[in-house]
């Protein structure tokens, strides 16, 4: 039997990005921490392809690409009728790291937001995590993705809520 280790170092990562020594160098960063199965694809609409045919269990994409950007490509994902798909971990690279890029990433369900240049030692710790921390995720009419809410304290005001409100959303976890 494969050992947790190993079984993490196996897990299938797909490189996105148009710029071809950008794809290189995502991918020798990632391998450099001994992950034995990343893989590469220049546009959305192949790395979609390569993720319903299961090549993927994390992905790591480029926002500003033709035909496809990484937002879109994140929405489509996310969008997926398979839950195993449309819940994998989504690591965003861009050159363009601003408050609104991160807030719409944050609304597509992506799970990090990396700035360019990219540090190989941070992209591996957030692979890591990604893949060994687990996340609940929330599929909502407006909203597919990561669950936002990282503290979970108790609350001693009055409660406001009603006792049976109609279920809205989904949480998986």
């Amino acid at each position: 039997m494969k050992s947790l280790r190993n079984k993490i170092l196996s897990a299938k990562i797909l490189v996105v990005d148009d710029s071809h020594s950008m794809r290189k160098l995502l991918r020798a960063m990632i391998e450099a921490a001994d992950y034995k199965n990343v893989s590469e694809s220049d546009n959305g609409p192949d790395a979609i392809l390569r993720i319903e045919k299961g090549e993927c269990d994390l992905l790591v994409t480029d926002w500003k690409m033709d035909p496809m950007d990484g937002l879109e490509l994140s929405k489509r994902v996310r969008a997926m009728s398979n839950l195993k798909l449309a819940t994998m971990p989504i690591i965003l690279v861009s050159a363009f790291c601003d408050k609104e890029l991160v807030a719409k990433a944050r609304d597509y369900g992506i799970n990090e937001v990396m700035a360019k240049p990219v540090a190989a030692k941070v992209i591996q710790a957030k692979v890591e995590t990604l893949l060994t921390v687990p996340t609940n995720f929330v599929r909502a009419p407006e909203y597919k993705g990561p669950d936002r809410r990282r503290h979970r304290q108790g609350y001693d005001g009055q409660e406001k809520r009603r006792p049976n409100p109609p279920a809205v959303m989904e949480v998986i976890g």
